[in-house]
């Protein structure tokens, strides 16, 4: 089976879409909202601080409807002041540092 990319999408026909664990996906935007909550920043501030393109893309994260690209996870954790481990799911105790 050949897989070509499809014009404009920047993923091969027939990839598997990034919300295919959803129970992961919550956990980390739960995650997110908790840790900015309790950093006292807004949606945009904290947009702003780990270079997302808009308030909008980052909200998208924090709802859950997509994970942020590789590249935005280290400024994200850098602002909350998180481990990238606790805001992935990958340990259940708190991520504060």
């Amino acid at each position: 089976m050949e897989i070509s990319a499809k014009r404009g999408k920047g993923r091969p026909e027939g990839a598997k879409v990034d919300n295919q664990r959803p129970e992961a996906l919550q956990l980390f935007a739960a995650r997110l909202r908790q840790a900015r909550t309790a950093a006292g920043l807004s949606q945009g501030e904290i947009a702003l601080a780990c270079g997302a393109a808009s308030r909008q893309a980052y909200q998208a994260w924090e709802y859950g409807r997509q994970w942020p690209s590789a590249r935005y996870i280290q400024p994200i954790c850098k602002a909350l002041n998180v481990s990238a481990d606790w805001l992935l799911g990958l340990y259940l105790t708190t991520g504060y540092r």
